[in-house]
């Protein structure tokens, strides 16, 4: 067997029309809905990875003929596949989805993290008994001259983005699903629908360079299209085009009325070397402003910062409020619970890479336990105390070097949650990537997964208890025991 990723190629005969009448996309059903397709997206990868075949079946209608079992030979569960970058298209009982996947996995030779393969999904859903699953999913695999993506710009097939009313779950998903499509017309050159995500005065961002208007900002993918296009390694020899995927996560969203803020990461992954073999690319950060206008969301600015490029990397202070209101209302809906621990997964993530401690401890309730590989931290004090550690040791290895800074970037997807009141119990993926080699070059660092306990308290989600399992460590890598509650 290949060391590639394990990707399944899952499809069932079920080819069905999506004909129902649209319902708005603000609406508590469909906001519920799209919460439940992430968890669905989210189940299936954690299904694949610990071989659970039973547990992947049931991702997909009982009509799934086609469906292959996982395969559990050569240490198997020891790969991840991540799911990001999700559009949804809901009519009723039927859905449309695309969504971005990447696999990481173990150098069996060098002990070391590699991404093995990426591509993208395009899936059709059904509610079938009250439960949202799979009824054909189509992976395209960039690794794959048969199973790579076509030059066709899926965009084209979206409808419109989604038009939302009140309330803090359904602006969220409606913001994750423009970041998304903003990245859908990017990597699959489409200036117009890359412009549309922004309003008609609305400017992009990326060091010195700065586009307004939407003319303006169109020329960013007729450039971007010609750096990439223009002439790639391999077009001599006669290979197929390359493919680059701008993946995001670590979405925060702070939302007031009509506008919003906005943080979140990306990092590329690419193809265009001889063996059109998956690499590591650019990673770094966006901070947007947003307007909603009738009901849909639009950037007016989206700054993009490139860890990469010493000329566009992110300050050192962390970019966004200790503390963002995106508390659930009461009662809450599970789609108002998810998005608000949606919410605190990213802040974690950002106080981490930015080594602000106090920003990290107050991700965690005041007994909050921390157990990692270096340590079981217990109160806020104690946690605070391992980032101030992380900090210093790296601003030490920094300035021993005498280059600019170094960069970790730790990501999170495939979130699946379990919640009874105020209390839930988290499962989620995570990957870290650094560029602390002396070129400043990007590589995966490690990967694993979470396993939270959270409690909800004044309103608030906090992490009541985070255990880090890392599949680089062998005393931290996860156990063959399927993590997930059933």
């Amino acid at each position: 067997m290949s060391r590639r990723a394990l990707v399944p190629l899952c499809v069932s005969a079920v080819a069905s029309v999506l004909a129902a009448p649209a319902a708005l996309a603000g609406s508590p059903q469909v906001t519920a809905d799209r919460a439940a397709i992430d968890a669905l997206e989210a189940r299936s990868m954690f299904a694949l990875d610990w071989c659970n075949a039973d547990a992947y079946r049931a991702t997909f209608t009982t009509e799934g003929a086609g469906f292959v079992s996982p395969s559990c030979q050569q240490g198997a569960r020891h790969s991840r596949h991540f799911i990001t970058n999700a559009v949804l298209d809901i009519k009723g009982d039927k859905a449309r989805g695309r969504a971005y996947w990447y696999a990481l996995g173990e150098d069996p030779d060098k002990h070391t993290a590699e991404l093995r393969a990426y591509g993208h999904s395009e899936d059709e859903l059904v509610r079938e008994n009250g439960t949202w699953r799979f009824a054909r999913r189509r992976l395209y695999d960039e690794m794959s001259n048969a199973a790579a993506a076509g030059p066709e710009r899926p965009t084209q097939s979206f409808s419109p983005p989604p038009v939302v009313g009140e309330g803090y779950a359904a602006n969220r998903a409606a913001i994750e699903d423009l970041q998304a499509r903003y990245l859908y017309a990017m990597n699959w050159f489409d200036p117009a629908a890359y412009a549309g995500t922004f309003t008609q005065d609305g400017a992009v961002h990326m060091g010195a360079r700065v586009e307004t208007g939407r003319n303006g900002i169109e020329s960013v993918i007729t450039d971007y299209k010609v750096i990439i296009m223009g002439h790639p390694t391999g077009a001599d020899q006669g290979l197929r085009p390359p493919a680059v995927r701008h993946a995001i996560s670590n979405v925060v969203v702070d939302i007031h009325g009509n506008t919003a803020r906005s943080w979140a990461y990306w990092n590329t992954f690419q193809n265009d070397n001889l063996a059109r073999s998956a690499q590591v690319g650019n990673y770094g950060s966006y901070e947007d402003e947003l307007l909603k206008i009738d009901g849909r969301w639009y950037f007016r600015s989206r700054k993009v910062f490139n860890q990469m490029k010493a000329d566009r990397v992110v300050g050192g202070e962390l970019p966004m409020p200790l503390s963002i209101d995106a508390g659930p209302p009461t009662p809450a809906t599970a789609a108002d619970d998810r998005a608000a621990i949606k919410n605190l997964q990213a802040r974690y993530m950002f106080a981490l890479d930015w080594q602000d401690p106090d920003a990290y401890a107050a991700t965690f309730a005041q007994d909050g336990v921390l157990v990692s590989a270096v340590a079981a931290a217990r109160g806020r004090t104690a946690i605070r105390g391992e980032v101030v550690k992380m900090r210093d040791n790296d601003r030490a290895a920094a300035a021993k070097e005498g280059l600019r800074p170094f960069s970790r970037r730790h990501v999170i997807t495939n979130l699946v949650l379990q919640i009874n009141g105020d209390h839930a119990t988290g499962r989620a993926y995570w990957a870290g990537y650094n560029n602390d080699d002396p070129e400043r070059r990007p590589y995966v660092e490690s990967y694993g997964h979470y396993e939270d306990e959270l409690v909800k308290l004044d309103g608030h989600w906090l992490f009541k208890k985070r255990t880090i399992f890392n599949e680089l460590r062998r005393d931290r890598a996860a156990s063959g025991k399927w993590p997930l509650a059933d």
